[in-house]
């Protein structure tokens, strides 16, 4: 439930928000979780947090880099739709019905003889 919380964010605003995320998050389950153990010792609490806190920010690094990817992605869609436009452009290709656009494989007319 907390991790989700971070997720959310670091999916959504970016590392730095996530971050600090992280630490609210690892501190509300300490309170909300950990605090109820009695027989829980500092040290115990301390190693707790400190996996929690790791395991978000690794968490918060991929959900970067799945973000960056998939915008990469978007610009290469976007420059490989222009490659295919100018392409067509280039080979004379008529427009179909349905907006797309197909080259036209019709020979040109030949020249007719006058009769011999």
């Amino acid at each position: 439930m907390y991790l989700l919380g971070v997720l959310v964010v670091s999916t959504v605003w970016g590392f730095g928000l996530s971050a600090a995320t992280s630490v609210a998050s690892a501190l509300a389950f300490d309170y909300f979780e950990i605090g109820r153990a009695p027989s829980s010792s500092v040290f115990d609490d301390i190693a707790v947090i400190g996996v929690f806190v790791m395991v978000t920010l690794i968490a918060n690094s991929l959900a970067f880099l799945v973000r960056a990817r998939a915008v990469e992605a978007d610009l290469r869609r976007g420059e490989a739709s222009e490659a295919v436009t100018n392409f067509g452009r280039s080979q004379n290709c008529s427009p179909r019905c349905d907006g797309s656009r197909t080259r036209s494989l019709a020979a040109p007319p030949r020249p007719r003889c006058s009769a011999r």
